[in-house]
């Protein structure tokens, strides 16, 4: 079973953005999977690990491209509520990256898979509020720059 689906969430005005939505999620349910896989099996098989370890890493790695991508398009567009926006993406990582230095320094891999766990619904609400509306703004700038160049 998944831990998020796409379904869960609205679909955004700017593919670019809806795009990055759906391969979070995506990685998001791969951890999680792997993660029960492990859970279930404490016998420390490295090679799992190893693997939970590599999505893990690509998952925090897509989330900061994921936010400064989209930061870089609210600034393209001044979109008026940038900062605010913003400011909740750099409370997001700084959370991603201690629970990240914790796994990573002292071997806490249930600290991170429980924070995963628990973002699902930070990830439906973000989407659902700052993300819809950074979209539909993008979007009508898209738009009348499109009928400009008419």
């Amino acid at each position: 079973m998944s831990l998020l689906t796409i379904d869960q969430v609205p679909r955004i005005a700017v593919d670019e953005m809806q795009h990055t939505h759906e391969e979070e999620i995506r990685m998001l349910n791969e951890i999680d999977e792997l993660a029960t896989i492990y859970e279930n099996d404490r016998t420390k098989d490295e090679a799992l690990e190893k693997r939970l370890n590599e999505k893990l890493d690509a998952y925090v790695q897509h989330v900061k491209e994921h936010f400064a991508n989209e930061e870089r398009l609210m600034r393209l567009y001044a979109f008026p509520p940038y900062p605010m926006h913003k400011a909740e993406h750099d409370r997001v990582l700084y959370e991603l990256d201690r629970v990240m230095a914790r796994w990573k320094e002292h071997g806490e891999i249930d600290t991170i898979i429980a924070y995963l766990r628990q973002s699902v619904d930070w990830i439906v609400n973000h989407i659902n509020t700052m993300d819809n509306m950074t979209a539909m703004y993008i979007s009508q700038q898209m738009a009348n720059e499109h009928k400009e160049k008419q």
